[in-house]
């Protein structure tokens, strides 16, 4: 561990990616408490990200050649995913058992889903951003389940309202018909259907990048930006927050403990014993992305959730200020975590 920790101060592109997110957070903090981004300027910033920048990325991710090793790891991490979040919130009832069934489930889906578009996404593709394919795709199977779990159980949980068929069909055009979810799954479809379909000229038919590399250039251009109005929305958005309110909150702090420090330690634990089993085959840069994208803050959204139905509001916003502020300690940790883990064989690498 300590020589990943000297490792990492020598690691001038970790270093590079860190330091610019967390500036340009302080940045979008700075900003904000200056009243020079308007509380209205956040839904423009959201907007953007939403329906253009992440499409982008997400669809970029899939402009790569298809391999039969990769679809069946793409699989496990969907499945995987699925598994961690739902064994986190049922490790919940347990941890929070003295606050009753329903307010233990509530702080285990805090425990459980972190801001995995807005923050992990963006972080992953700086870090990898000379070769960002393999990480993209998998940070991409995560976010099928990451959405499934916000839209359609987080929903529910917190809003108490009844699986309706209107309100399924509701959540569940939220969950998959978004600009991100339709970008990755075309992405996805291009992807899985290149070895399949015609190559005119010896090029997939819809491999865009290729076809038409000069038009297809603003796609790439687009995802860079996702980093840098992540975190500037990141930024204000703690700018209207109350640090003093949450730094007195106990309840927060802990909750916010176990966001950032116990559900990634619990994951990155998980998958060195499937691998070791043999349930699973991920390499090096897949296992960093699962690990990360579950190091992320607090959900925006779901602190939306929260606050839109008074359940837990309070509560929610001071764990998604507090567990952004963590990522200050919790990126780099995790970071140097899984290089040792590799280094160290407890997560062979076949």
């Amino acid at each position: 561990m300590l020589s990943s920790a000297a490792g990492l101060l020598a690691d001038r592109s970790f270093l590079s990616v860190f330091c610019a997110a967390m500036l340009t957070i302080g940045i979008g903090w700075g900003l904000r408490k200056k009243n020079i981004l308007k509380a209205e300027s956040r839904p423009v910033l959201n907007a953007l990200l939403l329906k253009l920048t992440v499409p982008c990325l997400a669809f970029d991710a899939f402009m790569t050649d298809f391999a039969r090793g990769e679809l069946r790891r793409n699989v496990q991490i969907l499945l995987i995913s699925f598994a961690l979040y739902l064994s986190m919130i049922a490790l919940s009832q347990l941890i929070f058992i003295k606050y009753g069934r329903r307010k233990a489930n509530l702080y285990g889906i805090c425990f459980a889903i972190g801001q995995q578009t807005l923050y992990a996404m963006p972080i992953l593709r700086a870090i990898y951003r000379e070769d960002p394919a393999e990480s993209m795709l998998s940070a991409s199977m995560v976010a099928i389940a990451f959405r499934v779990m916000l839209y359609l159980y987080a929903f529910y949980s917190i809003s108490g309202a009844a699986v309706t068929g209107g309100s399924l069909k509701q959540n569940l055009k939220k969950a998959f018909l978004t600009p991100v979810m339709l970008a990755m799954f075309a992405g996805f479809f291009i992807w899985l259907t290149q070895g399949l379909l015609p190559c005119p000229g010896g090029i997939p038919l819809l491999r865009l990048d290729l076809r038409f590399p000069a038009l297809y250039a603003v796609v790439p251009q687009m995802a860079t930006l996702v980093n840098p109005l992540a975190m500037l929305l990141i930024g204000s958005t703690l700018g209207e927050s109350r640090l003093g309110d949450a730094l007195r909150d106990g309840k927060a702090w802990f909750i916010s403990f176990l966001r950032m420090f116990i559900a990634p330690l619990y994951t990155l634990a998980v998958l060195c014993l499937c691998q070791r089993l043999g349930w699973i085959h991920f390499t090096e840069v897949t296992l960093m992305t699962v690990v990360m994208c579950f190091a992320a803050p607090l959900s925006a959204v779901l602190c939306t959730f929260f606050i839109t139905y008074r359940e837990e509001a309070d509560m929610a916003a001071r764990v998604c200020l507090l567990s952004t502020l963590f990522c200050v300690l919790s990126t780099p940790l995790f970071y140097c975590l899984v290089k040792t883990v590799v280094a160290s064989g407890a997560f062979p690498i076949k």
